[in-house]
């Protein structure tokens, strides 16, 4: 059921906050967790140990951001849940842009959101244009997109290569937050171990973003 043992586990932080979507977080800690391969962080964003997500369950990070930006360690993943206001919350933390920013600098590195925050926090940053992305399919989050240069995709997940080669993942919403989990596993592991972990959650995962994540791979 695990992925394949690697010696060098990737780092990946889940930055969360007041509002943000209950399923989407969860859901995307519990499938990377499930690699049992990853040293994954689960930092609150806004000062609070405990956040109060958009359904009003109580979530308990790992660590803040201040605690992640004092870590001076390199991270591999950056992981954004939707939601509202919980994507606001994210946007309005100008310490965890500019992380997202320095970040995407790096070629290997993977940004991904879902619901909300490819609009809100990654549109309005700027760090989508001229890119495809998907967001939560209401009109204000389409229009966020379109302002600011996004090239909005009907998709379930789309895959863009940054300008620094770094890859960011967007997807819709709570429907689509287990094939977004899925497409991170395989974006670290491969599809046999994505593939894996789909099956042992009865989660038929198809071979579609295969292409296109094997030639990101090549490259890096």
């Amino acid at each position: 059921m695990a992925a394949p043992k690697q010696s060098n586990k990737p780092n990946i932080v889940v930055f969360i906050a007041d509002g943000s979507e209950d399923v989407e977080t969860v859901t995307v800690i519990d499938v990377l967790r499930r690699t049992q391969n990853v040293n994954l962080i689960v930092a609150t964003v806004g000062g609070k140990s405990q956040i109060t997500a958009s359904r009003e369950t109580k979530i308990v990070g790992d660590s803040t951001l201040e605690d992640v930006l004092k870590m001076n360690k390199k991270f591999d993943m950056a992981v954004l849940p939707g939601g509202m206001p919980g994507a606001t919350n994210l946007y309005n933390d100008k310490k965890l842009i500019q992380f997202i920013s320095d970040n995407l600098s790096n070629p290997k590195f993977i940004l991904a959101a879902i619901c909300a925050s490819p609009a809100v926090v990654l549109s309005q940053s700027g760090l989508l244009k001229n890119l495809p992305a998907t967001c939560y399919p209401a009109a204000k989050f389409k229009q966020l997109l379109k302002e600011n240069g996004v090239q909005y995709k009907t998709d379930r997940v789309v895959i863009a290569e940054s300008a620094s080669k770094s890859l960011i993942v967007t997807s819709q919403g709570p429907g689509t937050a287990l094939e977004f989990s899925f497409v991170l596993v395989q974006l670290l592991f491969g599809y046999k171990a994505a593939n894996t972990i789909a099956n042992a959650m009865l989660v038929l995962f198809d071979t579609k973003y295969e292409k296109q994540i094997s030639e990101w791979k090549k490259k890096t």
